[in-house]
Parts: C-alpha cells; sequence; structure tokens
C-alpha cells in the first residue's frame, strides 16, 4: 500500500475541546493504514496546560502504534504548529489534518496516489480552507514555511497563498468536514468560553491587512525584520 511508503506521515493539531473529534480521526487513519502520526497538542488560549488532558492523550497513543504526540504549554498559533510538525517529522511528506475532520474511504491512499501520478513537489489542497492539505518538506523549506507572526488562529494560509500562489486541489468526496457541527468550539466563534480565541483570529486579519501588499515577491522566513521593526506600531 502506498500509504505505507517510509516517506509520508500524518500530522494533526489539536486542543481539548476537541476529544471527540481527534479520537474519531486517529480511528480513521487507523482503519486505512499505520502511517506515522504526529499528533500537536495546543494549550487553550490563557489557560494551563490541564494535566488530566495530557493524561488522556497519552492513553490514547497508547492505543496506537506510530503516534507521536508533542505538547505546547502555552497557547501557540496554527503557523507555528504547522511549521513545527513538519520540521520535526522525520519524513519527506506530511498530510497536514484538522482535528475535526472525517476521512473515508480510501483517502489516505488516493491523495498520496495524486501526488505521486502527477509528479507534485509541492502542495496538494482538498478545500479552499487548508483543513487539509499535503505537503513536502523541502518545497516548504524553500518557500518560507507559514509565517509565525501570524501568532492567532486564520490568514496564515491566505498570506502563504498570496506569497507563493494558489496549488493543485485535490477533489474527493473521501473526507467530511465537522466544522459547521462544531462550531461551538472552533476557535474564533462568538462562543463566550473560548472568545479570547477570537482576538487571535482577528489579530491575524489585521496582521493580513497591513503587510499583504509588501509581501509580494518576498521570500518570508519565520521572524521576518520587518515585524521585528514595525510590531509595537502597527499592532498594538
Amino acid at each position: 500500500m502506498i500509504v505505507n511508503n517510509e516517506s509520508y506521515c500524518i500530522g494533526i493539531m489539536t486542543y481539548s475541546k476537541r476529544r471527540e473529534y481527534v479520537v474519531n480521526l486517529i480511528n480513521d487513519i487507523r482503519l486505512q493504514s499505520n502511517i506515522p502520526i504526529y499528533l500537536a497538542v495546543n494549550c487553550d488560549y490563557n489557560q494551563s496546560f490541564d494535566n488530566e488532558y495530557r493524561t488522556f492523550i497519552l492513553n490514547l497513543c497508547l492505543q496506537y502504534d506510530n503516534i507521536y504526540p508533542s505538547f505546547y504549554l502555552k497557547f501557540r498559533g496554527c503557523a507555528k504548529i504547522w511549521n513545527d510538525i513538519v520540521i520535526n517529522s522525520c519524513y519527506d511528506n506530511c498530510l497536514i489534518l484538522n482535528d475535526d475532520c472525517r476521512i473515508l474511504n480510501n483517502f489516505i491512499d488516493d491523495i498520496i496516489q495524486f501526488k505521486i501520478s502527477r509528479n507534485i513537489n509541492s502542495i496538494v489542497k482538498t478545500n479552499s480552507c487548508w483543513s487539509s492539505f499535503l505537503v513536502n518538506k523541502n518545497y516548504l523549506t524553500n518557500a518560507g514555511y507559514f509565517n509565525e507572526y501570524y501568532i492567532g488562529i486564520g490568514f496564515e494560509d491566505t498570506e502563504f497563498v498570496h506569497r507563493i500562489g494558489e496549488f493543485i486541489s485535490y477533489d474527493t468526496n473521501d473526507w467530511i468536514s465537522l466544522t459547521e457541527e462544531s462550531k461551538r468550539t472552533f476557535p474564533g466563534n462568538e462562543s463566550a468560553e473560548i472568545n479570547s480565541s477570537k482576538h487571535y483570529s482577528s489579530f491575524n486579519h489585521r496582521l493580513f491587512d497591513e503587510t499583504r501588499l509588501i509581501s509580494v515577491g518576498e521570500n518570508f522566513r519565520p521572524y521576518e525584520k520587518f515585524y521585528i521593526d514595525n510590531f509595537n506600531q502597527i499592532f498594538l
């Protein structure tokens, strides 16, 4: 099976309010493949890391082979965690999945076969909001990675597309997005419980608006000097 190829892995970012979703997603994956999974476990915004949740994650990982968790003791943005997943993996290609996705049938095999058959060495997306995408590590290194100054959730993908360009899309019905069901726990909605996360999404939006014009034609790396020089004047 293609999914057992040693050059591929899966990366998932999750947090405490997505327990049921990540359990379902990992089960979906293991019904298809024993492909290695890098599970990046984010801290809730403005909260201490919950040790009971840490125990839950570790017990979940022990139920399966080839799952490797990493923990963020403070809230980190999506760009930072996506970059870390790819950098820390020892695989050439990483399939990044939102924790609120369900994957069906032969999704993993099919998207990898799509990439191989077309000799794609960049990014393969399955939809417009980046809930799942397959990325090559060398490509991401050369492109400059996702900009880690987008310290919240949202617009790190918009800036990346604006900087690098559109990518090839893989059209398939072999996955389900649960975002509509999970809006009550989705960072950036109006839920009072996580309203602080909305500030981070709004911050990223402002950050994109202020920087998109100068990003054209630039190969930004994380911690670009422009942001260091102008951060206080523009965003605080």
